[in-house]
């Protein structure tokens, strides 16, 4: 192999744009040299985003050395030939498979499991959906049409990623799956799971190629969400009686527990624990909603009750009631952050609910909102309840947040800041792995990360 292209980090991480190679000479990779062989390869090794932002130019090969080999290899491969040096025309390499080759233009390099498409911009869409999905559980057909009208070949995309998903009950951890489409076009995507059609609670989108890439974003890129069952009530494995951590995620490094104590003599709360040292305010655990359920003008009550034990001492935090956030001794809060990584702002934040006691071993924390329109088009709405200080743990049981029907008049329009601390971010069905997670490695490890 002359040059070996692989999948790295996500696009977003740490200003990513890609790799080039630019005025490379290949020779001796033909049958008569070195059979087998190719000038460009990519192999199936530790499979993450592969950046469409990877490009050739300048590229000459000198003699009848096959230019590239993807068998075997990643199923979303896609390299730009800038300038048509190493195929003969402008366009994009890719793999021939049926989770890229989408324009119909594209055509099949013998030998290779490549395709070619000339003349095609192709652009990436991130779709983060709840980590508590195993990989390739979920499928996502996309169909549509090019900025010229022409129908696209359907594609079907799943977490491809090879890697176990990174510390899935993180508050930043997401499964992943990279869309790769012609530039400009108007898409429709449907989830399938097991050959249902299915919503899988939330989709947050990006584009992971935001930077230098080769064309405009998608005139649209939508998701079917089907109609939900019930949105009265948005809190699943709200009362810990199951003894697991379903569907909650936890902010810091020190995981969370369902412990065999709770509320008005209930036998399970959720514990986060967070200690004197490397504890802090940002500790705490939340829930991300079903954003079917968030719409303009609806009003929604949060209640909760909340127990607060001093690590060092073992008896109960009494919290200031009526501190503010910058008060180290203010109560936590239930705060709601919704993102919109497509727009400007990406992220706002609401206070949902205050504690209305300090003095009992367990106290009610309690609040209403009503939703604006930037909540309603947020790709991801998360609840969560920090802001307490280190050495100060944090319980919760019998979680409720509730919907009513009666409409009313917007919230102010929310913060651009959070009203408490939020998650310090790097910065079931499906029964989620529980347990703590004592240490963050380096997200050069992961890639499953906001």
């Amino acid at each position: 192999v002359g040059v070996r292209l692989d999948s790295y980090h996500d696009g977003s991480l740490f200003g990513a744009t890609g790799s080039t190679l630019k005025n490379v000479t290949f020779s001796g990779f033909g049958s008569g040299s070195c059979a087998g062989s190719s000038a460009l390869h990519v192999d199936g090794e530790d499979i993450r985003y592969f950046d469409t932002r990877n490009t050739l130019v300048d590229i000459a090969v000198l003699d009848d050395s096959q230019r590239i080999d993807l068998c075997g290899g990643e199923k979303q491969v896609a390299i730009r030939d800038v300038d048509g040096s190493m195929m003969g025309e402008q366009g994009f390499v890719i793999s021939d498979s049926n989770a890229i080759r989408a324009h119909p233009a594209c055509v099949s390099v013998a030998d290779t499991c490549a395709a070619f498409c000339p003349g095609v911009c192709l652009r990436t869409m991130t779709v983060m959906v709840p980590s508590y999905y195993a990989r390739r559980s979920l499928t996502l057909e996309i169909t549509g049409t090019t900025t010229d009208g022409q129908t696209i070949v359907p594609i079907f995309v799943q977490d491809f990623q090879t890697k176990e998903i990174f510390l899935p009950q993180q508050d930043w951890s997401h499964g992943r799956l990279f869309v790769t489409l012609p530039a400009g076009g108007i898409y429709h995507g449907q989830f399938f799971m097991d050959g249902e059609p299915t919503w899988p609670h939330f989709t947050d989108l990006k584009y992971e190629d935001k930077l230098d890439n080769c064309g405009p974003d998608f005139a649209s890129f939508d998701i079917e969400q089907l109609v939900p069952d019930r949105c009265d009530s948005l809190i699943r494995n709200a009362d810990f009686e199951s003894g697991t951590t379903d569907y909650w995620l936890h902010a810091g490094s020190y995981g969370m527990e369902v412990i065999n104590e709770g509320s008005d003599g209930s036998s399970k709360s959720l514990l986060a624990p967070n200690p004197k040292y490397g504890g802090g305010r940002y500790v705490g655990v939340g829930q991300r909603l079903d954003t079917r359920c968030i719409e303009e003008g609806f009003t929604y009550t949060l209640s909760a009750m909340v127990k607060l034990v001093d690590t060092s001492t073992g008896g109960p935090y009494l919290c200031n009631l009526s501190g503010y956030t910058g008060d180290l001794n203010s109560c936590p809060l239930g705060s709601l952050k919704f993102t919109n990584r497509l727009g400007e702002p990406e992220n706002a934040w609401e206070t949902a609910g205050r504690m209305s006691t300090n003095n009992l071993e367990w106290n009610l924390m309690t609040g209403s909102y009503t939703a604006n329109d930037f909540d309603a088009a947020a790709y991801s709405v998360y609840l969560y309840f920090t802001g307490v200080p280190a050495g100060i743990n944090i319980q919760v049981d019998d979680v409720s947040f509730v919907r009513t029907y009666e409409t009313g008049s917007p919230t102010a329009t929310p913060s651009t800041h959070p009203t408490s601390a939020p998650t310090v971010e790097p910065p079931s069905p499906p029964s989620p792995v529980s347990g703590p997670a004592p240490v963050v490695p380096s997200p050069f490890e992961g890639s499953n990360t906001d």
